[in-house]
């Protein structure tokens, strides 16, 4: 499922990976909002609740990525 999906990706890049050392991660309720509303693009992803800046920035194309494979 298209959650499941987006939890993986998440999952993977939660860690740091991204140079800054540190952990971030969404909610399941942000997940599953973002399962059913699926942005199109980096301003609608900002406009979920609990997409913020550094989520956007780190989940982002990522999280569009999974919704575009659907």
């Amino acid at each position: 499922a298209l959650f499941d999906r987006l939890a993986e990706v998440q999952l993977e890049l939660s860690r740091g990976e991204d140079g800054t050392g540190k952990y971030l991660s969404c909610t399941h309720s942000t997940l599953r909002q973002i399962a059913e509303r699926r942005p199109s693009t980096l301003s609608e992803l900002h406009d979920i609740q609990g997409m913020g800046e550094l989520k956007v920035e780190r989940f982002g194309a990522a999280f569009l990525a999974v919704l575009r494979e659907g």
